[in-house]
């Protein structure tokens, strides 16, 4: 075998250790004799020839050297400088080799190699070498990318064959020196949502594309849209849509925040209580605000309250909960007692209307001054509803004004022995003998049960059926024979339906800075809430109002038993003043005695009153500021230190 188809012979060394078997001496390798040269010793390193030193042979000729020491890196081919005190410039002598001693040497080039292609050498019939190329899937340049895309066949013994698929990709990194991407695109031919049982979840179908730069950032997708600073205004969204924020000075000094986001939402908030069990941990299940029964909650969206607590989601805290479902289940921990407060706020899924969402807000430093404006709409669109309405069901919904969205609940479907049919007949009354027309009854003739019929509870005596129990597979109700003009039922057959609505909210506030302490503020609302799009009725309430302005200060240092004001505000809400979210504490209710669907509630006017420790220790609502009483009410629970009987401040 030849000597330099072993590896050791290859390199530098390899040659050294074969001339010195020959005989050669390294002397006579040697390019000439000794060399000098003199070189400036202020550098970190220098390169005194391009060949490399015979090693040991590199000296200082002069000056001589004291505290000085000069080291040759063969690897390299660099010369080193060692010491405190250095001359200006060192006369440097050196003997040279003929060759690099750090000079790759090889027989084949390594960059012919490929773990994907196959070898070829330029010695074979190819004028050019050949190496077949990595497949990739997306080519991003120097964009960090990982994820899976996944192909499935599925087979069944009760089903066709039939191909799912599923694309999970990440992106992150800079498209520019200012402009950086981050991307999450997955696609699922089933979504679906994780499951509520730990404190954090896994999104698995979310997708957005966000781009960055110092002076702001965009966020395709699915967004969050969450509230900044504001006190009437609050709000948490699961959109789809476009959500824009800038950062940017006005004068130098002086900030300014703005950020706007359109959007198709994709569910309703709702803030519902829960009739608790004695000793039951449940599930207990989530209805709508008009107490629809099967509903889907979004992902993350709930927030749980035990008599005013909120609950932390998991196996090892208080609660979980079936978004698919709409139920919650509470720990063993947890003690479910009747007289247990359950409270659940959240978003639920409804198809019935496309809901477009605009939120917008903005922030300005002026010196002293912080001003601040927001506004946020969610519209249904009434001209195109998901669900299917006729003609006759638009206009019943334009009669009802701001009511129930009640329309006929009869279909023609013909007969079908699976269902429940009724037939429509001409009856006489049992105790008046009047003929009543378009009466429903129960029927298995084909020649007569040809209608399907949705019945809904309205109440008793506010409709002319009533339920009643039976051998049949499904709901029977019978009709009852009015009494003087009053109904003796509690159905009626009608069919519920949402209502398309839109909320629109602005506010706008201001802050002084007093002192690097102390602040003054004023924030104002202007609220419309139409509930019925598809009506003219009842618009005169949609209108509403509120306002809040406040002082405050954190107290002197030091001072800690010191019974000095530190916050004081006034607030004001009108009666028909619509919050998007709940902006109140989630007791607020009980601490004012105020029950639901109280005709007593009025406009609220809070005054409250703070310490220097931040406690509570005054609260008066529903005041009047000039004279007279006002319908104050005392709030339940020790959370205040002086309570007040008369309402009114002056008189």
């Amino acid at each position: 075998m030849p000597l330099n188809c072993l590896p050791f012979f290859r390199g530098p060394l390899g040659v050294l250790f074969l001339m010195s078997l020959l005989g050669f001496p390294l002397a006579k390798a040697q390019s000439g004799g000794e060399r000098c040269l003199w070189v400036s010793t202020q550098a970190d390193s220098i390169q005194l020839d391009t060949l490399s030193l015979v090693p040991g042979s590199l000296r200082i000729a002069s000056p001589a050297p004291k505290a000085l020491v000069v080291h040759y890196d063969w690897n390299r081919n660099l010369v080193y400088f060692q010491g405190a005190s250095r001359p200006d410039s060192v006369l440097l002598c050196y003997r040279l080799l003929p060759f690099r001693l750090d000079e790759r040497r090889f027989n084949r080039d390594p960059a012919q190699y490929d773990s994907l292609g196959l070898y070829t050498d330029e010695l074979f019939a190819f004028p050019t070498p050949f190496v077949a190329e990595k497949e990739q899937v997306f080519d991003l340049g120097e964009i960090q990318k990982s994820g899976s895309l996944t192909r499935g066949i599925s087979i069944g013994n009760r089903q066709n064959a039939f191909v799912n698929s599923a694309l999970n990709l990440q992106l992150e990194g800079k498209l520019s020196e200012e402009i950086s991407l981050l991307a999450n695109i997955s696609d699922q031919d089933v979504p679906f949502q994780p499951e509520g049982n730990t404190l954090q979840l896994q999104e698995f179908d979310r997708v957005f594309i966000q781009l960055s730069h110092r002076l702001g950032r965009l966020t395709a997708g699915d967004v969050v849209l969450q509230h900044r600073e504001q006190y009437f205004l609050r709000y948490y969204k699961n959109v789809q849509g476009l959500w824009l924020e800038g950062n940017y000075q006005t004068r130098p000094g002086n900030q300014a925040r703005t950020s706007v986001g359109l959007a198709l939402s994709k569910g309703k908030f709702a803030s519902v209580n829960i009739p608790p069990l004695e000793g039951v941990q449940g599930p207990y299940r989530l209805t709508g605000p008009n107490g629809e029964r099967f509903i889907i909650v979004l992902a993350n969206s709930e927030k749980v309250f035990i008599d005013g607590r909120e609950l932390t989601r998991g196996f090892n805290y208080d609660y979980v909960i079936d978004y698919n479902q709409a139920e919650i289940t509470f720990n063993p921990h947890i003690i479910i007692t009747e007289f247990t407060r359950i409270r659940v706020d959240f978003e639920y899924s409804e198809q019935n209307y496309n809901r477009a969402i605009l939120a917008f807000n903005h922030a300005q430093n002026l010196g002293k001054w912080h001003l601040f404006a927001n506004f946020y709409q969610a519209t249904d669109n009434d001209r195109r509803p998901v669900l299917a309405l006729s003609d006759a069901d638009k206009e019943a919904l334009r009669q009802a004004g701001d009511g129930l969205g009640l329309i006929n609940g009869v279909d023609s479907v013909g007969f079908r022995n699976e269902e429940v049919l009724y037939a429509r007949r001409d009856t006489l009354g049992p105790n008046t003998g009047q003929l009543y027309e378009a009466v429903w009854v129960y029927s298995t003739d084909p020649d007569e049960a040809l209608y399907r019929v949705s019945f809904t509870e309205l109440g008793p005596n506010q409709g002319d059926y009533v339920r009643v129990n039976t051998t049949v597979n499904g709901q029977i109700y019978e009709w009852r024979e009015p009494v003087d003009g009053l109904p003796q039922g509690n159905f009626a057959p009608l069919r519920i339906v949402p209502l398309p609505t839109r909320q629109q909210l602005l506010t706008a506030g201001l802050e002084y800075q007093l002192s690097a302490k102390e602040k003054i503020y004023a924030e104002i609302a202007l609220s419309a809430f139409d509930q019925n799009r598809f009506s003219d009725q009842g618009k005169a309430d949609d209108a509403g109002q509120a306002f809040k302005i406040g002082y405050t200060q954190p107290g002197k240092p030091g001072v800690k038993k010191l019974a000095m004001v530190g916050h004081t505000d006034l607030e004001f809400n009108s009666l028909n003043f619509r919050p998007i979210d709940r902006f109140r504490s989630i007791e607020y209710d009980r601490d004012w005695s105020i029950l639901p669907g109280d005709t007593l509630r009025q406009a609220d006017k809070i005054l409250n009153l703070e310490g220097a420790s931040g406690k509570t220790f005054a609260i008066w609502r529903n005041i009047v500021l000039v004279s007279g009483t006002g319908a104050y009410r005392p709030m339940a629970g020790n959370k205040t230190c002086a309570s007040a009987r008369n309402g009114g401040l002056f008189g």
